[in-house]
């Protein structure tokens, strides 16, 4: 399952091994088409590449907080088949920095979430002020979904 590290100068991790080679991996994680299948709270492409490469604009939507948003991606580095860096931005929402990391492990390959989360909505109240206050702790939820469900893909006989 999944191994979890806590904060760490505002920066979250989440891991996971898979039994499958790094190129595998990647190949899976860069593939919009296959975003549905993996990426938790996804509910479409608007608009980008099928497969993410540096320097490319993504966007799609998210269901979050019992409703749809929009998910501003720009790819800032991709080293096939080991690394890529993301922008997110949900507007009036919150921005995050994330990097995925691909190792070779004995077993297979290590997969390695790391991420900054920072709110951007000062002026929320209420039910979405908390969830926004929370909101670390749904990214690192959807990042253990989507880590397990990639490794679910991956494994299947």
């Amino acid at each position: 399952m999944a191994e979890s590290e806590g904060k760490s100068e505002g920066k979250n991790r989440e891991s996971v091994i898979v039994a499958a080679e790094p190129e595998w991996v990647f190949d899976l994680l860069v593939d919009t088409t296959r975003f549905a299948e993996f990426v938790w709270g996804y509910r479409g492409k608007e608009s980008g590449p099928a497969t993410l490469v540096e320097g490319c604009e993504f966007t799609w939507s998210m269901g979050l907080f019992e409703n749809t948003f929009r998910v501003y991606t720009v790819v800032k580095k991709i080293e096939r088949p080991r690394l890529y860096r993301v922008n997110l931005h949900v507007p009036g929402l919150f921005r995050v920095d994330a990097e995925v990391g691909v190792t070779r492990e004995a077993s297979g390959s290590l997969v390695t979430v790391r991420w900054r989360y920072e709110p951007v909505s000062f002026s929320a109240t209420g039910l979405r002020a908390r969830r926004l206050v929370e909101g670390g702790r749904t990214v690192r939820e959807a990042v253990r979904w989507s880590l397990a469900s990639v490794k679910r893909i991956l494994e299947q006989p």
